[in-house]
């Protein structure tokens, strides 16, 4: 109960920080499901290519 109070409270007291590595890992998440549309579209294109 004692370490489940401490990290509650130290979310609470460094909000600032917490929300800079929301943002960062947001940031990632998107640029990496960007990442995944952009491969496939690409191989998408290729194999109608590769059939025509």
């Amino acid at each position: 109960m004692y370490i489940l109070k401490n990290a509650i409270t130290s979310i609470f007291r460094n909000k600032g920080r917490n929300i800079l590595i929301g943002i960062i890992i947001i940031v990632i998440f998107c640029s990496a499901a960007i990442t995944l549309a952009i491969t496939n579209s690409a191989n998408k294109i290729m194999k109608l290519k590769l059939k025509y």
